[in-house]
């Protein structure tokens, strides 16, 4: 398993650890301050929060590490973030005093059908 972990305004980046070894598996210097990072298990994405200077989301696929998006809206540091219980919205808490609610990711019919099914 693996662990990520986001650094501050001097650090920039996304470490990945190795959970069982303790070890830093690979980085990615995102160019501005992580304050959070989300997980999406369907999509096999990172969601990471940004400080100074960005103020920013990103979208990052995961293991490349390649950025798909970026969600800009708030004018102040990114503060938390949380994932919806079917794992399609984000919603962010900002320094800017707003909270903003991203659709980030679509469900697959496929599995939602076969949800309802059970």
């Amino acid at each position: 398993s693996v662990l990520a972990s986001g650094g501050g305004t001097a650090d920039r980046c996304i470490r990945f650890w190795s959970c069982s070894m303790g070890t830093q598996l690979n980085h990615i210097d995102t160019g501005s301050q992580v304050s959070s990072l989300l997980w999406s298990n369907e999509y096999k994405e990172i969601v990471s929060g940004h400080g100074f200077s960005k103020h920013e989301l990103g979208i990052w696929k995961y293991p490349s590490m390649r950025k798909v998006a970026d969600l800009i809206g708030h004018t102040a540091r990114v503060l938390c973030m949380c994932l919806s219980p079917d794992g399609t919205m984000v919603a962010s808490a900002g320094a800017d005093e707003t909270l903003r609610i991203w659709n980030c990711f679509s469900v697959d019919p496929s599995k939602k059908n076969r949800r309802s099914c059970t």
